[in-house]
């Protein structure tokens, strides 16, 4: 079989097939071998003059690939490698804009406390926060998949679902047929949003020659499901963090996202309208009968149909407080390792040993 194709003959089970839905969360869940809380992406700016940024960076690297299309705003952008981490940096002289935009993935706290050291005025434009679930193997990363996108519903106003990567059309088809892995989008991507998508190790993305665009990953190398939320600057500006010096304090990992996220189940009154099913089938724009069992696709889907206040029928989602348990354990351990690491910093930076 060539990687990147369709799979073939290799049957799920569907949920519907289940005589215990209970016992069919359980042993997915059962395959999850770890979890992880991270930072990922982070956007920064500030008023910052080229000459400066080589002074307190070192010497920086026109990147020849800059395409002036994708940033109107900027004359250019420069590559540094900062102890041992890659910046992006874009720059401009345009008056009443930042001279700098610095993009990263974020690699430790004390390498970020470091880069607040050099740079203590950058504001943050965007951050993201990250949750690995890992598990055994790729057919239990496409179970757990399926099972969030079913249960997880998130908090804040979401009006639009988009579905990227390999093909997911819930568990009817009852086929293992993904070449890539999948994911999806709630929100829209110039605000805050959320995605949920399968993914490996970097160094397992699909190789795609020079281009500078990630690529996804074959089904085949994908190890865990990642729930990433993405905060704008509109949101930061309100909330925190504002500055990358109110991060270098603390993220407030669990403080942000545990509340951002429940596991629910839309339980489906004595009469509803018939678009509105419990087993999550609907009908589109075009009066088609679709589903692919996202419960925040189906919920977005019952308050434009003008049915009154459906988060009523949002119930919570039995044989996921064990999991809601280990998701608050792993921000909590990163917020501690967090703290630990100031502190390290801080010793360092005043000469004191340990």
């Amino acid at each position: 079989m060539k990687r990147g194709k369709r799979r073939k003959g290799r049957k799920e089970i569907s949920i519907k097939d289940r005589d215990d839905l209970s016992q069919f969360k359980e042993s997915i869940l059962e395959g999850i071998t770890k979890i992880e809380a991270r930072l990922h992406r982070i956007i920064l700016f500030g008023d910052y003059s080229y000459e400066h940024l080589e002074k307190k960076l070192g010497k920086l690297k026109e990147d020849e690939a800059f395409d002036r299309k994708r940033m109107p705003r900027y004359h250019g952008s420069a590559l540094r490698w900062f102890e041992k981490n890659k910046l992006t940096i874009f720059h401009t002289r345009i008056k009443n804009a930042p001279e700098c935009r610095i993009e990263f993935n974020f690699s430790s706290p004390e390498w970020l406390m470091l880069l607040c050291e050099k740079l203590p005025k950058l504001k943050i434009s965007s951050i993201e926060y990250a949750v690995d679930i890992f598990c055994g193997n790729p057919h239990q990363v496409a179970d757990l998949f399926y099972l969030l996108l079913h249960y997880m519903y998130f908090t804040y106003k979401t009006v639009k679902v988009q579905h990227f990567g390999g093909s997911f059309y819930g568990y009817d088809e009852k086929e293992y047929q993904r070449g890539e892995n999948a994911g999806f989008r709630f929100g829209e991507i110039e605000n805050n949003h959320v995605k949920i998508y399968e993914r490996g190790d970097d160094e397992n993305r699909q190789k795609n020659g020079k281009e500078k665009t990630p690529r996804p990953w074959y089904h085949d190398d994908v190890d865990r499901v990642r729930v990433e939320f993405t905060f704008r600057r509109k949101y930061l500006l309100k909330n925190g963090p504002d500055e990358l010096k109110d991060l270098k304090v603390h993220p407030e990992f669990e403080h942000r996202i545990c509340r951002m996220f429940q596991f629910k189940v839309f339980k489906r009154p004595g009469k509803l309208p018939e678009e509105i099913e419990e087993n999550y089938w609907y009908k589109d724009e075009k009066g088609k009968k679709v589903s692919r069992e996202i419960i925040q696709e189906v919920y977005i889907h019952a308050n434009k149909s003008g049915m009154k206040n459906p988060r009523q029928y949002l119930k919570n989602a039995k044989g996921f407080k064990a999991l809601k348990r280990k998701l608050t354990l792993a921000m909590q351990e990163f917020d501690g390792d967090w703290v630990e690491s100031r502190k390290r910093f801080s010793k360092k930076q005043l000469g004191v040993s340990n």
